[in-house]
């Protein structure tokens, strides 16, 4: 306890001088943009009333959060918090007033003393081959600073490494043998580590003063946690953190798709003895390989530390995808004719603008044709093949290790691998021999159009086989609608259903579902069309999987922007739309608009859910949640039931709804009843991180 007691003295002694310095930083970067905020926030902050202080400091980054979209709404004012990546001030004014290390750390000592444990931790390094001299005594020296005591440092160098140099580290353990790569340090490395949770660290990544000790933090309340995992941000050439990372809480199908956790991470000492040695081909992917294998069992405790943890620096960002606004221009140097700038490392991915050869394509939107065409049967188009996702290219090495790593885990399953946009994964889950059938729900709506649109695109650019569409119409449509569901009655893959006493939009649904055949239910809306002719093969691999509740598609704008990524409970007070407005062509916040993954509700403009379970739950409510918000109450019974909803990227479709189109403006009475019954006026989704603005459907700053 006495290098407790001497760190207590140290931090108490300093925690005044640096909360100054955090105010007065705060305050000199927010004069430069909001000087009238800067003024009044140093008045208060003088007077003594320092949470006064900062409140106007934060006031004074917020309206930095969000530019561009906010002017091109025009009187949209629903829309002005949907907006671009947080900016590099309002960050660093986070840092300042938010996160307040500083007050973490005069308080740590106090609240190690009161602990039941104190878990010593491992954090195993490996010099490797090309990790500059300055990368590596920084890393060092951000060790040296931890709050947190009980921890040692083993150190394993690669045979091109040279001895440290003037290395002042206490709990230093110099590993007895050298290693080639990153799995063998591993295997060597634990063969002298005493701790009980390692932490496997790059030499390019710092920890905060902090990491540590919030890991044993959580360890108090999850003493048998598998797996520990932290937030993490960026430092440019000067040093400046931007582009922070607040991840979800644990995801498994996210997991499965993006590596977000190996960066920084704590994991029980047991799991790594187990998995190693690993065989070479996986070395670039160790960690992962090591997490897919501890995490992915049954039972298996993965605890989520919803704080900045680590800082990667721009020489170890080869696997990072950073948000487009996470590149400080003051940090970029400008490039000269005579000084080209330098090639990127052959296993780097490029930061924003990508390479065109690199991009995700946004998918070509169908042209209406002039005149209404005559919908007939269509011929059976083939069954897709088993991965229907080719063409993404393998970005690096590392890339191509989680690959392999995926496929080995995998393996005996079915499943087919193939790499995803910008650095991810994408997973082709086994179907059987004869497609089970789905039956696709739509409520005709008023107007013939978008209906014969919608279901034209069914028809003739969907490839999977077995299925049939449903229309459910009120009693009383109009003429065009009448002359088309006349029409389109005639195809033997549709049955029109005409429901006088259907009065919403819920009960035609519910009607169509108990007067269709398939295993499988799609709910769609009318102003939805097809683009891409495997989006419903897409959502069947995955609905057919045991554990899963309701399968929601990608849904665009016209413009190519995305509508529709999963929805996040909470946002508006209701449920909002992830990633909305972000190009569809753009990674936007860390590609996860790309990525597969377990979402809180998806829309049910088009739902994909087992027939059986959506029976088991009551189907849609129809009294409360007559014309709106039904499918979010589908989604959060169908995961109070035990499943999981999930939302899957490959399957895109155009949805034709106006950007800003806020369901809550015409059906207050059935948000009202979704704040009542689910308490989405005060929910946090355990998918969108405390930090991010509920506000805001882009992934800003909470401020």
């Amino acid at each position: 306890m006495s290098n407790v007691c001497d760190a207590a003295i140290v931090f108490t002694r300093s925690w005044r001088i640096n909360s100054s310095m955090s105010f007065y930083g705060a305050f000199f970067r927010t004069l430069l943009w909001r000087p009238r905020q800067a003024t009044q926030a140093l008045f208060w902050y003088v007077r003594g009333q320092a949470p006064r202080a900062h409140r106007h400091l934060r006031a004074g980054a917020a309206p930095s959060l969000y530019t561009g979209l906010a002017q091109a709404a025009g009187e949209n004012q629903a829309s002005s918090h949907v907006g671009a990546a947080p900016s590099a001030h309002a960050y660093q004014v986070w840092i300042d007033t938010v996160e307040r290390r500083d007050k973490t750390l005069a308080q740590a000592a106090q609240t190690i003393a009161g602990w039941q444990s104190h878990p010593r931790i491992t954090v195993l390094l490996y010099q490797e081959p090309g990790v500059s001299a300055g990368a590596f005594e920084r890393c060092i020296t951000a060790l040296s600073q931890q709050v947190y005591r009980q921890w040692e440092l083993v150190l394993i160098q690669s045979h091109a490494a040279q001895p440290p140099l003037a290395i002042d580290v206490p709990r230093l353990v110099l590993a007895p043998s050298r290693a080639t790569n990153v799995a063998q340090a591993l295997s060597i490395g634990m063969q002298a580590a005493s701790g009980g949770h390692i932490v496997p660290l790059a030499a390019g990544t710092r920890l905060a003063p902090t990491a540590l000790y919030h890991f044993a933090e959580a360890l108090q309340d999850d003493p048998e946690a598998d797996v520990l995992y932290g937030d993490h941000d960026h430092t440019g050439l000067l040093g400046i953190r931007r582009g922070p990372w607040f991840k979800p809480a644990w995801n498994p199908a996210m997991f499965l798709s993006q590596d977000y956790i190996s960066q920084i991470c704590l994991i029980r000492a047991h799991h790594l003895t187990e998995a190693l040695p690993l065989p070479p081909a996986l070395a670039e992917a160790a960690t992962y390989t090591v997490l897919l294998r501890a995490m992915m069992q049954a039972g298996a405790s993965v605890v989520h530390v919803p704080h900045i943890l680590a800082q990667i620096s721009r020489e170890d960002e080869r696997e990072t995808i950073r948000p487009e606004s996470a590149l400080d221009p003051a940090e970029t140097p400008a490039e000269t004719p005579d000084e080209p700038a330098p090639a990127p490392a052959e296993d780097a991915i490029i930061p924003l603008p990508v390479e065109p050869t690199t991009t995700f394509p946004t998918p070509a939107f169908p042209v209406p044709p002039e005149t209404p065409a005559v919908e007939a049967p269509q011929p059976e188009a083939p069954q897709p093949s088993p991965l229907p996702m080719g063409g993404l290219p393998v970005t690096s090495a590392r890339h191509a290790a989680r690959l392999a790593a995926l496929a080995r885990h995998l393996e005996g399953e079915g499943a087919a691998i193939a790499p995803g946009p910008w650095g991810t994964h994408r997973i082709a889950w086994p179907l059987p021999d004869q497609p089970e059938p789905v039956s696709i729900l739509i409520p005709a709506g008023q107007q013939a159009e978008p209906l014969r649109r919608c279901v034209l695109s069914l028809l003739g650019s969907t490839r999977y086989a077995q299925r049939h569409v449903v229309i459910a119409s009120h009693g009383m449509p109009g003429p065009d609608m009448e002359r088309y569901l006349t029409r389109i009655a005639q195809n033997p893959r549709v049955t029109v259903l005409r429901l006088a006493d259907a009065p919403s939009t819920a009960a035609l649904l519910n009607r169509a579902a108990r007067a269709a055949q398939g295993r499988f239910l799609c709910l769609m809306s009318p102003d939805v069309e097809a683009l891409d002719d495997l989006w419903l093969t897409s959502m069947v691999r995955h609905a057919r999987r045991e554990g899963v509740g309701a399968v929601g598609a990608k849904l665009l704008h016209y413009d190519g922007t995305i509508r529709h990524a999963g929805l996040v409970l909470g946002l508006g007070e209701g449920a909002g739309h992830a990633h909305h407005l972000q190009p569809d062509g753009q990674p936007g916040y860390f590609a996860q608009a790309h990525v597969t993954r377990q979402a809180t509700a998806v829309s049910g403009a088009c739902l994909l859910v087992d027939r059986q379970a959506f029976e088991s739950v009551g189907g849609l409510d129809e009294e409360a949640f007559a014309n709106a918000w039904h499918d979010v109450d589908l989604c959060l019974r169908l995961q109070g039931a035990g499943l999981r909803n999930i939302y899957v990227p490959e399957a895109v479709l155009l949805h034709h709804d106006k950007p800003f189109t806020r369901r809550r403006v015409s059906h207050e009475g059935e948000l009202a009843m979704l704040r009542s019954r689910w308490g989405t006026d005060t929910f946090r989704d355990p998918l969108h991180h405390r930090y991010l603005d509920r506000q805001s459907e882009r992934y800003t700053l909470r401020l």
